[in-house]
């Protein structure tokens, strides 16, 4: 039988290995390589030299050198690589080599990125090659052809050649981020004269949202009951807005506007939990706790923190274990601080699912925010790396706090964080507790 793959992980900081996302088999048919068009060269600093055919054989003999022993299992061997193909790399990224933990992390997933750009037929087998596939994991890349060719009943040769082909392809795409004209197109959305922490910054969350070129994100969102909705959300009326039925539009707002600040090219849409059906999304986003959301609802049992539903106009505390997590509220009447929960599902289907919930619309909001808005959200992301792979499923509680009727983004590295949990990506086992402050 093949080798599966072990359960190891990447994330913002590095850890054993790295994990891709899962392949799926899928019917051969013949591609030719994409070529080139016109006779744009250049160096590795974007300035004219080498041929851009031979340039694309230069990062194939790199690709095929990474490919050798375990592969990508080892993300550490991309700092053995020329300066001409880490530099390819670092254009691609948009993060300097001097910080070689982000820069090996933003990497991988580039390459990944590229992969996923691939044809059926050279996807599956450049992952292999490279040793980033759910489907076959060896320490040696001739034991994963052998395990390849035995899995798909075509010959070892077929398959060595489909991976050199793949491989060049794969160089291809590495590669293809250029005008005509020679000049670089910076990756993700970044601007020429835009500081490169910002750069790096915006490139970490988005790797965390595992936004590649044109993902597709569901937005399921929580729903007001029908009793409770103004006379506009109803359909037959003259002056229907649809998202009168929305609660929490607030956090969908801030939702939608960080996507598309860092994914411009996603495809984003928006459902209220009545009317979401299973549509085959990279990316499912649930925002709102269960007593609104029944989408919510449906994942809850999967974590070990859940809602306590209470009648309209009562809290619903977050319950933990024997902890019990509810607002905080002034000698006023108004709300100090609001409980948040922010949680990472990696489905066995590929499918990524993330809840935002809170007690309060204050709680859903700061869920919200946490880890997509401004400095904060990078911060966050850089704290929470450093404890956990950011692979795995992930659980993040927090306190939000409400100033002058703002909602603030919880810091989790100044007093924020309440817990952090996390468990292997696509297990049912139990979520351990890695960092607490209760």
């Amino acid at each position: 039988m093949p080798g599966r793959r072990p359960a190891l992980g990447i994330g913002w900081h590095i850890s054993e290995g790295s994990r891709s996302r899962g392949v799926t088999k899928s019917q051969f048919a013949p591609m030719q390589c994409p070529r080139w068009t016109g006779n744009v060269q250049w160096t590795d600093t974007g300035h004219m030299n080498s041929s851009p055919a031979r340039r694309i054989d230069e990062i194939r003999d790199e690709l095929v050198a990474l490919r050798a022993g375990s592969g990508l299992a080892e993300p550490t061997r991309i700092l053995e690589r020329s300066d001409s193909f880490q530099n390819v790399l670092q254009r691609r990224t948009g993060v300097s080599r001097d910080d070689e933990t982000a820069f090996i992390t933003a990497s991988v997933r580039v390459i990944e990125e590229a992969i996923e750009r691939l044809s059926a037929d050279l996807k599956e087998v450049a992952a292999i090659e490279l040793n980033c596939s759910n489907l076959i994991y060896a320490d040696e890349l001739g034991q994963r052809q052998e395990d390849y060719a035995a899995l798909t009943g075509i010959s070892s040769k077929t398959v060595r050649r489909r991976g050199n082909r793949a491989l060049r392809s794969l160089a291809y795409y590495l590669l293809a981020d250029r005008s005509v004209s020679g000049e670089v197109q910076v990756p993700f959305n970044v601007r020429s004269d835009e500081n490169p922490e910002a750069v790096a910054a915006r490139t970490a969350l988005r790797l965390f949202w595992r936004l590649t070129e044109r993902a597709t994100v569901d937005i399921v969102c929580s729903e007001i009951p029908p009793d409770e909705r103004p006379e506009f959300a109803d359909p037959a009326d003259r002056n229907y807005l649809r998202y009168a039925s929305f609660a929490d539009l607030d956090s969908l707002v801030i939702t939608k506007t960080c996507l598309a600040q860092l994914a411009p090219d996603a495809s984003v849409r928006d459902f209220l939990p009545s009317e979401y059906r299973d549509t085959h999304c990279q990316h499912l986003i649930v925002i709102g706790g269960p007593p609104w959301n029944s989408k919510y609802r449906e994942f809850q049992n999967q974590l070990p923190a859940r809602f306590e539903e209470h009648s309209l106009g009562e809290d619903d505390p977050l319950i933990v274990g024997q902890d019990h997590y509810v607002p905080e509220w002034n000698a006023d009447g108004t709300v100090e601080t609001d409980v948040s929960i922010f949680a990472r599902l990696n489905l066995k289907s590929g499918i990524s699912v993330t809840l935002m919930g809170g007690c309060l619309t204050l709680g859903v909001q700061g869920a919200a925010r946490c880890f997509l808005d401004g400095k904060i959200a990078a911060r966050n992301l850089s704290f929470i790396a450093r404890h956990v792979s950011l692979d795995d499923d992930l659980i993040v509680l927090a306190r939000t706090a409400r100033v002058g009727g703002i909602a603030e983004i919880p810091d989790l590295a100044d007093g924020g964080l309440v817990s952090l949990m996390c468990r292997p990506a696509g297990k049912r086992s139990q979520f351990s507790i890695v960092t607490t402050t209760s």
